[in-house]
């Protein structure tokens, strides 16, 4: 730019002039810029209110992951196949991994099992609607019917 100006003209102090125009510029850009604000989304109450961790959560699952089966001695190293059930706590972002073995419903149910073992009984569990998602419901619906019919008998036995 200065080698352009010198071509055809001659300023005196012309680095301080340019420094200047340049100043001069910039600041006129930062006080006629408007502000940005970001805009949000409607958050779900669940991610707004504070409560106990894992109270609300959401599970989906990741993989298939190889994992190396261990066996004893010799023989042939046998690889297997597994997925992670995440489930994720809404109101502070803390996440629970827990090693599935396959995608059906029995083997979820078992996931979500040892989930509550560690972390409690969730008020609410949202899911993707996967498949495995919805045979675990129904097995879960199925046994609830039975104990609600079946309860008073069962305790007084056990």
């Amino acid at each position: 730019m200065r080698s352009v100006l010198r071509r055809k003209f001659w300023i005196i102090r012309q680095n301080a002039a340019i420094q200047s125009c340049i100043h001069k510029y910039h600041t006129c850009i930062k006080l006629k810029s408007d502000t940005r604000s970001q805009m949000m989304g409607v958050l779900p109450r669940a991610r707004v209110v504070p409560s106990r961790a894992f109270q609300v959560s959401g599970v989906d699952y990741f993989g298939p992951v190889k994992l190396r089966e261990r066996k004893i001695g010799r023989g042939p190293l046998v690889i297997i196949q597994a997925f992670v059930a995440v489930f994720v706590c809404f109101a502070t972002k803390a996440i629970h991994l827990g090693l599935v073995s396959n995608l059906i419903s029995v083997d979820f149910i078992a996931a979500l099992d040892r989930f509550i073992s560690r972390r409690g009984i969730p008020v609410e569990l949202h899911s993707d609607q996967g498949p495995t998602f919805i045979g675990a419901k129904s097995i879960i619906k199925q046994l609830k019917e039975f104990f609600d019919k079946n309860g008073d008998i069962i305790s007084r036995h056990l």
